[in-house]
């Protein structure tokens, strides 16, 4: 939503902001073999197959797509029965993509609805893990190197790399909210809670209302200039950002 009717129309001092992303890799690529300089060990090397983790079950494999391949199996005893769904991707595989179906973040949609529509999708599932409340993301969030949320603290993550491989590292948000007399860090972007410091929401955010922390102040900011008075706006702009 856009600020409302009642705010300040006064201009402020332009603020600008900037978002940068910056990940510092650890030690882990279990995408790269052991003869290219990657780690030769049983963690990386000899993993054991998802269906041999529960014995007794039946499988059957449906090939989706070249590279996709999808395994489901049923476990039954005395308690009842479990249906189990394994689905194994070659990252590797020529014209094989992968992308965030999430329109918004903070939005709870169904993983059909999302996939409604797309000639071209094979496969679809969640991914990590999301709050159930507002239903977004609680880990971050990078798309064609573009931040959708992120904190300043760097966090573990395993995602793909530039070269499209699987790759674990840590990933942390950069940025600065700028005025023309000072600088300030920023803290998160698009996150659940907003951390001490400056949270920037964006369009992305979705229509949840922000859970703003006591005595917080947020302001909304278009086209680099303030265009709110200090107070507790809630909602994620059309355009532009909310600084929390």
């Amino acid at each position: 939503m856009t600020p409302a009717a009642s705010t300040s129309r006064q201009r402020r001092p332009a603020a600008l902001l900037a978002v940068t992303l910056a990940a510092a890799l650890i030690g882990i690529d279990a995408a790269t073999p052991a003869s290219a300089g990657g780690h030769n060990s049983d963690y990386t090397t000899n993993c054991p197959s998802a269906e041999s983790l529960v014995s007794g079950t039946t499988w059957h494999a449906h090939r989706l797509a070249r590279g996709v391949t999808l395994r489901e199996g049923r476990r039954s005893d005395a308690t009842g029965y479990v249906d189990m769904h394994v689905l194994t991707a070659d990252v590797l595989t020529p014209g094989l993509s992968f992308r965030p179906l999430v329109r918004k973040l903070a939005m709870r949609s169904k993983l059909s609805d999302l996939a409604r529509g797309r000639s071209r999708l094979v496969a679809a599932t969640n991914t990590g893990y999301f709050d159930f409340g507002v239903g977004t993301p609680l880990g971050p969030v990078v798309y064609k190197r573009l931040p959708m949320l992120g904190s300043a603290a760097p966090v573990p993550v395993v995602g793909f790399n530039t070269m499209g491989r699987l790759q674990a590292g840590r990933l942390a948000v950069t940025g600065t909210v700028s005025t023309a007399t000072t600088s300030r860090p920023l803290a998160g972007l698009n996150l659940l809670a907003p951390q001490t410091g400056i949270t920037a929401y964006t369009t992305r955010w979705g229509a949840a209302p922000v859970d703003l922390p006591f005595r917080a102040v947020s302001r909304y900011v278009g086209n680099g200039v303030v265009t709110s008075a200090a107070g507790t706006f809630t909602h994620a702009p059309s355009t532009g950002y909310l600084l929390v």
